[in-house]
């Protein structure tokens, strides 16, 4: 893509939306020799995230900075940065694999991907419609292949019609043209490599779709590369009411995969590498016209979300299941989604279940429920959306769920949830909740104890969070490193920093309420960061740090973060800082990370090592520190965490070994769990049609009956009640 230099202003077309009616360009665009922008030139547009639109160049201003087009956009222009880019000339052939069609002279330029002659292979399709069925009634057609024609079979206005085995390839608009066609049988199609959609059904009745395979709609590849011009697309199957959509493998997808219209059934197809060109997709998408629709058994992958052509300020938007602007009455259960940027978005829609699904390793959210708009009623749109004994596996730091809404500050009845499988193996976020006044992060635990005006809220009851497996240790703990953690010689090694208004101060003294010796922190006039002494950390290695601490006042803001001590660098070594409050009397703090980089101390190249900063203490405030410690995990057997999505996309039952078989990672293998049950993997697995599971690693071989991160051979404080913050010993504050 070229990109627009400027937003263009709306006009009103005669639909009464608004639309823009030209382009303002760099006038200085470098064109190829021989090469220039005259009317009558295709210019193709991408004006958001989901829609390109293609015209002719109307006109050029003097100065080249502004094209006028021949008809108006899709959608108004609101943006500087819009892709947009030319077709219709033959100084345009420059590259392998593109051709020109001059329809005057009626002259097709090519230049071929292996740089030979055309000769017979290539044609140019003029035949508006292999088969022409309008308007027909009762008509059966089996066992015949269409290809190199404009539109594939044009069936709209007709009623009865049963296509069976029917092939089409190399259509240029729409593979099978089903307006307002009603009581359709279509069986075992093969349609592949269609410019628009391969089946468009729009107002029709009571049409099936089954065991069908598509592949590559709206998008050309070539060794999995994409290789065609993004054009504007719609859904690979796009039906009306009452439809069936079962058993179908759709592939390779520019746009969305599936949508259907009122009490129709989506099941058990497999939807995969979908929104390849364009953003704001989904594999299957339906809106307030679905009333009534079942969508079961689906297996959903690989969406992309395409950016390209987007200014900055847009992200990939694919989504698995998606229930947008007013979708309603619809069931979505016994699906699995993995690899897309949302499993489930679930917008401004109400009245839905959503059951037994399983979500994984999408990458921003495996559920979104995001309410925008209240035009529906007062407190927002989104009510009574019941989500239940779903499996959660993210594989990423972000939360599980996105749950909130822009409408009002009460979220309580937006959504139902109950039963519910999680993993926190990648992380321990079971929900971002959002309203106007705030945004929160919550554990399951947390996410279960909200209330809404001191009404408990009733989440997620019977919820669990099923992996990492409970009652296990991830490893064995080494002696702490912390240097000087009796604060001997009066804190000895600690640093002191604020931005002025004072000096802050450091000194060791007897603990007030808790047996040994504390380091005293005192903020002075402005907030005052403190800093350890220096040791050694090693990249790749799992840390426990854990520190007893009280404050001066109540909710005394302090911050923890374990970093690079300089002189060449202060990056964190644990990732995002650890926020905390503290109170008036003792409590235990922990936090376990994996080092994201080495810090040894070396005074050849300047490097101090680690240390850990207590920072932000707040102006007048102290904090007492007390029983620090910083213990390595011992690495000697340690289980890299790891899950994998298996899921069987094909027609057949199929077999699938374990994934690390034959690699340095094939220790792994025995170490496979089955989430969310907990039972060993016995390789390999066998998954009938559409099937999916997910297996996780985990070292089951240090009991912890306690539960609390320490195995049963280290911890000598037995029995501590479970939630209790310990450290590497496995005892509580004051322990």
């Amino acid at each position: 893509y070229l990109g627009t230099t400027a937003a263009s202003s709306a006009v009103m077309g005669t639909d009464g939306r608004p639309h823009s009616s030209y382009i303002d360009v760099n006038p200085s665009l470098q064109l190829p020799p021989g090469g220039s922008l005259m009317p009558g030139l295709g210019v193709h547009i991408r004006n958001n995230m989901w829609a390109i639109s293609s015209h002719k160049i109307a006109s050029i201003s003097s100065d080249g900075s502004r094209i006028t087009l021949d008809t108006l956009t899709r959608y108004p222009l609101n943006f500087a940065g819009l892709g947009y880019y030319f077709t219709g000339a033959r100084w345009m052939v420059d590259s392998d694999g593109e051709w020109n069609f001059d329809p005057n002279n009626k002259l097709l330029v090519a230049r071929t991907r292996d740089g030979q002659s055309p000769g017979d292979r290539i044609a140019y399709a003029t035949l508006p419609y292999g088969i022409n069925l309008k308007a027909r009634l009762f008509i059966t057609i089996e066992n015949i292949g269409v290809e190199g024609v404009v539109n594939g079979i044009l069936m709209s206005n007709t009623e009865g019609i049963v296509l069976n085995s029917i092939r089409l390839s190399r259509i240029n608009e729409i593979g099978i043209g089903a307006l307002a066609a009603k009581k359709a049988r279509m069986d075992k199609l093969d349609i592949s490599h269609v410019g628009e959609g391969a089946i468009l059904g729009w107002d029709s009745d009571d049409v099936s779709v089954t065991n069908s395979q598509f592949d590559q709609i709206g998008v050309l590849k070539l060794n999995d590369r994409i290789v065609g011009l993004p054009t504007h697309t719609i859904t690979a199957i796009t039906l009306a009411n009452n439809s069936i959509v079962k058993g179908n493998l759709i592939k390779n997808v520019s746009y969305g995969g599936i949508n259907v219209r009122r009490t129709s059934l989506i099941e058990d197809n497999r939807v995969s590498d979908f929104c390849l060109e364009l953003n704001d997709c989904g594999g299957i998408i339906l809106d307030s016209s679905a009333v009534g629709t079942r969508v079961v058994g689906n297996l959903l992958q690989r969406g992309l979300g395409n950016v390209d052509g987007l200014p900055s300020l847009f992200y990939s938007h694919s989504v698995g299941l998606y229930a947008d602007n007013g979708a309603n009455q619809i069931e979505f259960s016994g699906n699995a989604v993995t690899g897309t940027d949302f499993g489930m978005l679930v917008h401004d829609s109400y009245d839905l279940t959503i059951a037994n699904n399983t979500f994984h390793g999408n990458r921003r959210y495996q559920l979104w429920v995001q309410e925008t708009s209240s035009s529906l009623r007062a407190d927002g749109n989104i009510v009574n959306v019941k989500v239940d004994t779903n499996k959660f596996f993210p594989t990423l730091k972000s939360a599980v769920v996105r749950h909130g809404t822009t409408q009002n500050n009460d979220p309580s009845d937006m959504s139902v949830f109950a039963g519910n499988q999680y993993a926190n193996l990648f992380t321990d976020k079971v929900v971002l909740e959002y309203i106007p006044a705030s945004s929160n992060h919550y554990g399951l635990n947390a996410w279960q104890q909200l209330t809404m005006s001191g009404v408990p809220r009733n989440l997620d009851v019977g919820g669990e969070v099923s992996a990492p497996l409970a009652g296990y240790a991830k490893g064995l703990f080494d002696p702490s490193i912390f240097p000087n953690p009796s604060f001997s010689n009066n804190a000895q090694g600690w640093a002191k920093w604020n931005s002025g208004g004072g000096t802050p101060t450091f000194n060791a003294e007897a603990c007030t309420g808790l047996a040994g010796t504390c380091i005293k922190l005192s903020s002075a006039g402005s907030p005052s960061n403190f800093s350890s002494p220096y040791f050694t950390i090693n990249k790749g290695r799992f840390y426990k740090y854990t520190f007893d601490a009280r404050a001066s006042s109540s909710n005394v803001t302090l911050e923890t973060m374990l970093r690079r001590a300089g002189n060449t660098s202060y990056a964190s070594l644990q990732g995002d800082t650890k926020k905390l409050l503290i109170g008036t009397t003792w409590q235990r703090y922990t936090l376990t990370f994996l080092a994201t980089d080495n810090a040894i101390p070396n005074t050849a190249i300047s490097d101090n090592g680690a240390r850990l900063d207590f920072l932000t203490i707040p102006a007048g405030q102290t904090v007492w520190l007390a029983n620090i410690e910083i213990s390595p995990v011992d690495t000697n057997g340690l289980v890299k965490d790891s899950s994998v999505f298996i899921g069987n996309d094909s027609a057949s039952t199929r077999s699938f070994d374990c994934p690390e078989t034959g690699s340095s990672l094939s220790s792994l293998c025995s170490k496979y769990l089955e989430f969310p049950v907990g039972n060993q993997v016995i390789w390999p697995i066998t998954l009938l049609p559409r099937e999916s599971k997910v297996v996780f690693t985990q070292d089951i071989s240090h009991p912890d009956l306690d539960r609390d991160g320490v195995a049963n051979s280290q911890d000598i404080c037995a029995d501590t009640p479970q939630g209790t913050v310990v450290n590497a010993k496995g005892c509580g504050l004051g322990q």
